[in-house]
């Protein structure tokens, strides 16, 4: 949690607190032309991206995968952002740890939730773009950003993972695995450099939350039943992403 605070705490820092001109007394703002001019225009155009992802705050479950994305900007700043993409999941090591210390075939998973992971992601995400910048490079090149808030929604597929009494760090263990499409909720920001008029680099930080039932093996035992109870808790992973954008 303290690494997603500090995030945030910088991101709203560079979005509230970015002046508008870097002078340092005395200029004439009609002699700097090259402050006052936009020259990278973005509304009304189509966006193209594909980004690379890997999750920043691990809680049980790790990720890494691709995303890619269109994206229509109807101002300079107001679009409306379409992505898709495939996640590969896995048991960070202290539960990769828990696992193996308590492998039994009666209770073949750690009692904990947010062990689900992520396979693949569709969202719809509306993205806000307030700020637009420039920062110069040794008085000679002039590179263009413009920072983004997104909020949406979109759809997760989960597996859930169960195994026998085999279960062994670094061997071919065969898990029980349970599948789901789950409803989830985005939330997050980037920016982009722009290079030239049709590409630019993308950075970005994307919260993914969703709430998700998985079987909880402590009612196994206190209910005497065949089958193990059931626990909701509501999963989140932040992910950061980074890659090319083309504009068109």
């Amino acid at each position: 949690m303290m690494k997603i605070s500090c995030y945030f705490s910088v991101l709203f820092f560079c979005l509230f607190s970015i002046p508008s001109y870097g002078f340092q007394g005395g200029e004439d703002i009609e002699n700097l032309p090259i402050l006052l001019s936009k020259e990278y225009s973005i509304g009304a155009r189509h966006e193209l991206s594909l980004l690379g992802t890997t999750s920043v705050v691990d809680k049980y479950v790790k990720h890494i995968g691709f995303f890619a994305g269109y994206t229509y900007n109807f101002t300079e700043s107001i679009g409306l952002e379409f992505t898709g993409g495939y996640l590969k999941g896995d048991d960070v090591s202290i539960v990769k740890q828990v696992r193996a210390q308590g492998n039994n075939s009666e209770n073949p998973s750690p009692n904990l939730t947010d062990l689900s992971a992520m396979k693949y992601a569709a969202f719809i995400d509306l993205q806000v773009a307030p700020f637009y910048g420039k920062f110069s490079l040794v008085s000679e090149l002039n590179l263009n950003f413009n920072f983004y808030g997104l909020f949406g929604a979109g759809l997760v597929g989960t597996e859930f993972k169960t195994y026998g009494g085999d279960y062994k760090i670094g061997s071919t263990n065969n898990p029980v695995v349970n599948n789901k499409n789950i409803l989830a909720a985005t939330i997050g920001g980037g920016v982009r450099l722009h290079l030239t008029d049709w590409f630019a680099i993308k950075t970005e930080i994307k919260q993914i939350m969703f709430r998700d039932t998985v079987p909880f093996y402590p009612d196994y035992y206190e209910k005497g039943v065949d089958q193990p109870g059931e626990k909701t808790s509501l999963s989140h992973h932040t992910m950061a992403l980074a890659g090319a954008v083309a504009f068109f």
